[in-house]
Order: C-alpha cells, then structure tokens, then sequence
C-alpha cells in the first residue's frame, strides 16, 4: 500500500535525524518515497476535496452543502478545533454551526466549559441575560477571552430571538480545573433554595480556588501550598460533596440536574488535576477522568434533544480513534463513537502554518503544566508542517472541506484512509518551537468523516485586555 511505503519512508528520516538509526540509510531514496507520498496524498485529497472560502470571508451556505449530505440522519456531529488558539479555525467552526442550525436542524451547541459556565451562555443566547463580552472576556476564563467567539453566541442569541419556539440550547460539558468553573458554579448555587452556609461555602471555596488557580499543590510542578491553602483547599472539597448531597436531595427536574452537572464538572475538575500532579500513572489517571466526565455529560445532553446536536471541542478530546500508537487515554470521541454508533459524525480540522494566541512556554521547556493560567500569552509563530503529513502535502491550497469516508473497496483511496497518514500535534494552548514539524501519526478512517483544512492561520482577537507579548 503506497501509503504505508511513504509512512515507512517518514519513519526512516525521522529516525535518522534523532540519531536512532541502527544500519546504513539511503536517504537519497527516502527522500524519493516522501516526495512520491505527498503527491499521492495531494492527489487523493483534492480528488475528494470541495474548495471554500476563506474563514473571515461572507457565510454563504452553499459552500457547506455538501456537508449536509454527509451529516443527515446523524443526531450528533463532533466539530473539531485543532487549536485553542487560532481565528481562522474558530471563525471556521462558527459557519459550520451557522449551517447545522439553519440546514440540519441542530438546536443543541455543546462546547469545551464547564457545565455551570456553559449556563451562564445559554442564559445569554435564550434570554437575553448579561452582556456576552463581558461573560466571555471575564467570566469565562482566557481561552474564551475571544471576539470569535462573543460573535459566534450573538449569531446564536439572534437566532434564537426570531425563533422563539425553536431556539439553540447551549451547554458546557468540561471537567478542566479552570477556576472559572468553579466561580459560575457558586453564582448558580447562590440562586438556588440551599442551606445559606453551604452556599457561603461554595462561594469561599472557589475564590479560595481562583486565587490558587486550581487544588492546593502538594506535590509535582508549582508552588508547595501553604498550610492555609491546604486547609481552603481540603474545605473546598468537602463543601463540594456536600453540595452533592444536598443537590441529589431536590425534586427531579431540570434545575437539579443543572447544579448536579454544574458541581460534578467543578469536582471532577480538581480531582483529575490532582491526579495530574501524581507522576505519569496519575497523568494518565486524570485525563481518563476528564475524557470519561465528559463524554457523560455530553451524552446526557444528546439525550435530552429531540433535534441533532453538535459539540466543538479541541481535537484531542473529538478523535473517534487514537492520534498516536502510544495512546492509552480513551477520549471524549471514543466514548461517543462507542453509544452513538453510526449516529454521530466526526469534522476533523488541519491547518497549514501561521501563527496561534498561546500561553508563552514555561522556564526547562514545558509547554503545559500547573500555573498557565498566570503566563503570558503570545503570538507563537509555528514551523512547517512535517515533511510528508497531511498539511505538507496540501500546502497553500484551500480553505478546504474534504470528505474522508471510507469506501472499503480496495481502492488507492480506502487505502490511504486506512493507512498511517501525519497530522499536525494540535497544540492546545502552548507551542514550543518546533512542534509542528513533528509528524503525529493516525488513521484517517479511525478519526475523522470529513476534514476541514485551513492553509494559514492568525491568532485569535482579545476582547478583555491580558498580559500579552508580541
């Protein structure tokens, strides 16, 4: 399978440039296999590929039509986002929802926050509550601090103003340690019939919880808490499970199952970032966790809606199957592919280069880790893709929406989705230098339905003013 040849050719010069060859390597002819792969991938892609128009340019529905056919009969479609940080790629997925909407009749949008965070929006777009740059550029946490997406709930709150007996649902579905969480939870709290001690607790706790930015650390990465930031913390969580007590006590009905999802989100949050800070076993404990939290919760949601849904999140977290051989976290798409069978679609997207709004890398080289949210960000310029991925082969062609199902008939094409092809790392929230020119290995058939590819991106627009480095 000349797919596979040219991923053996990859192979060979990676293993070369990391000095892990064990025999003479003829790199001339290696060189030879990459070129010959990426025309090949070129080739079979823009046979099954459908110009668009650049991200900022007019929505125009027509573009998207052949998505619809793609998606009808499904009732949930996973929409990736590849980078936390990107315009293009977020401006992207507000015309995807935009067609969903009006085409396919999606009247739920489940996105990566919260739970209680995700109220706080859905408020918004149904009635009209708050003011939606300042919710996003203050309430929500950094990532959300964004133009495109202030605008992308404006579309949906007018929508939803001109069809008042048809509107979109918005909902969080995350369980990350943001603090933010953690704050919209206690405005919830603080509106509900609850014991006023316990409210207060709550709402102490999770100002204790912001200005930690996250758990009391008591080992791993970050600051050693202090005794008193050990004691709020331990105080914090126990308020917690006592809201779970109180909350599984009220009437059935939509407003508990609202502060149920609301605090299991904010708990869930801190235990897997605890959980996190326990060496590389606990790593992968706590991303179980957060996959496992949040496929439940996205699947409550899905169940409630009569009409299709489709859920945005970071790439990581949408794949069906595994971004890398290695990969032993089951991800948010691999619990959903398992209860929705062929009822839910995945719309991966890739991009070429450019530039993201990322958290500035911490001292040693870390890109991720305990205290981000108190870095700078930046405009973190990437390299070029690796040599024979996906987006090296594409290039400067597109934007593009190209269908990746596959036909399972020995063809070229089914050959190549079957096969390993490289993808980008899809950095979430940081980039260290060089990252994009590392291949990231998986099968097109075992992630994606389609794919979005944006040859360049920008980074994203602020709306509150942050800390931020040119």
């Amino acid at each position: 399978m000349r797919g596979f040849a040219g991923w053996v050719g990859l192979c060979g010069l990676a293993l070369v440039s990391s000095g892990w060859a064990q025999a003479p390597f003829d790199e001339a002819a290696a060189m030879t296999r990459l070129a010959e792969h990426e025309a090949e991938t070129r080739s079979l892609l823009m046979a099954h590929a459908k110009p668009i128009a650049s991200a900022d340019a007019a929505y125009v529905a027509a573009e998207f039509e052949p998505l619809l056919g793609m998606v009808q009969g499904k009732k949930l479609v996973l929409v990736s986002e590849p980078t936390h940080g990107t315009h293009e790629t977020r401006l992207m997925n507000a015309k995807v929802v935009r067609f969903l909407v009006e085409r396919d009749g999606v009247r739920t949008l489940v996105v990566e926050l919260g739970y209680a965070e995700g109220l706080e929006l859905d408020g918004y777009v149904r009635r009209g509550v708050g003011d939606i740059d300042s919710i996003v550029g203050k309430d929500l946490g950094v990532l959300w601090n964004t133009v495109e997406e202030a605008d992308m709930m404006r579309w949906i709150a007018g929508w939803n103003k001109a069809h008042q007996t048809d509107m979109v649902r918005v909902a969080g579905m995350d369980v990350e340690a943001g603090t933010s969480a953690g704050l919209a939870l206690a405005k919830l709290v603080a509106e509900m019939k609850l014991d006023a001690g316990l409210v207060e607790r709550i709402r102490v706790g999770a100002a204790a919880a912001d200005a930690m930015r996250g758990p009391a650390r008591v080992n791993g990465a970050g600051p050693i808490a202090t005794e008193d930031e050990m004691k709020a913390s331990a105080e914090y969580d126990a308020a917690l499970e006592e809201l779970l007590a109180a909350v599984k006590a009220l009437p059935a009905g939509s407003a508990r199952d609202d502060a149920w999802r609301s605090a299991m989100s904010v708990r869930s949050g801190r235990r897997q970032a605890e959980l996190r800070m326990e060496g590389k076993d606990g790593t992968d404990a706590g991303l179980r966790l957060r996959e496992f939290e949040m496929a439940r919760t996205a699947l409550a949601v899905v169940g409630e809606s009569k009409a299709p849904v489709v859920i945005v999140t970071h790439t990581v977290h949408l794949r069906a199957g595994r971004l890398t051989p290695a990969d032993k976290v089951q991800s948010v798409g691999y619990h959903l592919a398992r209860g929705m069978g062929d009822r839910a679609f995945f719309l991966g997207e890739e991009y070429g280069t450019g530039s993201m709004r990322a958290f500035v890398p911490q001292a040693g080289g870390a890109a991720g880790g305990p205290g981000v949210a108190n870095r700078p960000l930046h405009g973190a310029v990437f390299d070029p893709p690796a040599a024979g991925s996906i987006a090296g082969a594409l290039g400067k062609v597109g934007p593009l929406l190209i269908d990746l199902r596959d036909p399972r008939d020995g063809s070229r094409w089914s050959g190549w989705l079957e096969s390993m092809q490289a993808t980008h790392l899809y950095p979430a929230i940081s980039y260290e230098k060089g990252d994009a020119s590392k291949p990231n290995w998986t099968v097109p058939a075992d992630a994606f339905d389609a794919l979005i590819y944006v040859p360049e991106v920008t980074p994203l627009r602020l709306i509150a003013p942050m800390a931020y480095v040119p």
